[in-house]
């Protein structure tokens, strides 16, 4: 029975190159939903109950001043 070859670095590095894109991706997708819930609160306290409170509006600073998806350092 042969033994498999231990992987290397350079095997390493392929697996993992597309690893900052999926990232990206998902910073995306969860805050396009994270607006669309904020827009969606926003339209119900608006025009639904007619009451629009401070806690709403910190809602909408948090989301907009969130951190960026580039916050992270670079893997060395």
């Amino acid at each position: 029975m042969m033994a498999a070859n231990p992987p290397t670095v350079e095997s390493f590095r392929m697996a993992t190159s597309n690893r900052p894109t999926g990232i990206i991706i998902a910073w995306v997708v969860m805050t396009a939903l994270a607006g669309v819930t904020v827009a969606l609160r926003f339209y119900t306290r608006r025009f639904i109950l007619r009451i629009l409170g401070p806690e709403d509006w910190l809602i909408l600073v948090s989301l907009v001043c969130g951190p960026p998806p580039f916050a992270a350092p670079e893997p060395s």
